[in-house]
């Protein structure tokens, strides 16, 4: 689930992989919160990796955002292929995370 992570500069990069569905949530969420440094408030999760993701995967990822908003923070997505892109599109989260063409272009508008 969690390829691997690692802090760029104050951005903490987390590389997901795999069918992200129900039964997942619960370790995906422990994970993030195990790997995601209390001081971090902001996170870029690259997707290129992630085959699908339900919505019980979502609620995991929506909570990540919730926490670090309320620190001042923020999540961006990078690099989703086109169904999971289309999964964030016909839920209309697109309109609450920040979604970029690459892990470049998102840890770029989030450095400056």
């Amino acid at each position: 689930m969690i390829r691997y992570s690692e802090m760029k500069d104050s951005i903490m990069l987390v590389s997901l992989e795999g069918s992200l569905e129900v039964g997942k949530q619960a370790k995906l969420k422990d994970d993030l919160i195990k790997i995601i440094p209390v001081t971090c408030s902001t996170v870029v999760l690259d997707l290129s990796l992630v085959e699908f993701i339900d919505s019980a995967c979502l609620g995991a990822l929506i909570g990540l955002t919730r926490s670090l908003r309320a620190k001042g923070g923020e999540v961006g997505l990078a690099n989703p292929n086109t169904e999971v892109r289309s999964i964030f599109q016909i839920t209309r989260l697109d309109k609450i995370f920040k979604i970029y063409d690459s892990v470049d272009e998102a840890l770029k508008q989030f450095s400056s």
